[in-house]
């Protein structure tokens, strides 16, 4: 598409099989009247007692960012993944919150303490003046991007071309950020 060569390489498909046109990095969060800055610093700080059922997670079995960020968290804390799987699931008191769209809720009204969620949606509970901050793991974190692609033999090739030229046009890139985070 239009704009290709301004999508940075780690988000762009193999073959160009898609079109990136966000970019959606998995974030913690905790409740600034609970937790003092600083006390939230990576993945592994999940595995701490002192977190024990008052972490927000969405099932992961029904969001797809929950189950990215579980994959992350296994990616990101030294361990073998049962372990840490086990470690994890003992923290969370046999909670798990319905969607994802619940983390920031749950955090910003101290039923939980951190939480885990995608950085639009924590960025958005701070434009609605919630009492969170955003923690960018110190340990790494992903960041997974959302994309269109062109069916073959869509009825309609050349307006699908022309949408996915706009989907990374700088008039949406610049909607997307200050819009929507």
């Amino acid at each position: 598409c239009a704009g290709a060569e301004e999508i940075v390489a780690q988000f762009q498909a193999p073959g160009d099989l898609w079109t990136p046109f966000s970019a959606l990095p998995v974030v913690l969060l905790y409740n600034t009247k609970l937790l003092p800055e600083g006390a939230l610093t990576g993945w592994e700080d999940l595995l701490s007692p002192r977190y024990r059922g008052r972490i927000a997670f969405a099932d992961p079995s029904v969001s797809g960012s929950s189950f990215t960020a579980l994959v992350t968290l296994l990616c990101a804390v030294e361990g073998e993944n049962e372990e840490v799987i086990r470690l994890f699931a003992q923290n969370l008191g046999g909670r798990q919150l319905q969607g994802s769209g619940d983390v920031v809720a749950s955090v910003a009204g101290g039923t939980d303490l951190v939480g885990i969620t995608l950085e639009e949606t924590a960025l958005k509970g701070l434009a609605a003046g919630y009492d969170i901050a955003l923690v960018y793991p110190a340990d790494g974190t992903s960041c997974v991007p959302d994309a269109s692609a062109l069916i073959k033999g869509a009825p309609h090739e050349d307006n699908a071309r022309l949408f996915l030229d706009f989907t990374v046009s700088a008039e949406v890139q610049r909607l997307l950020a200050g819009a929507f985070f």
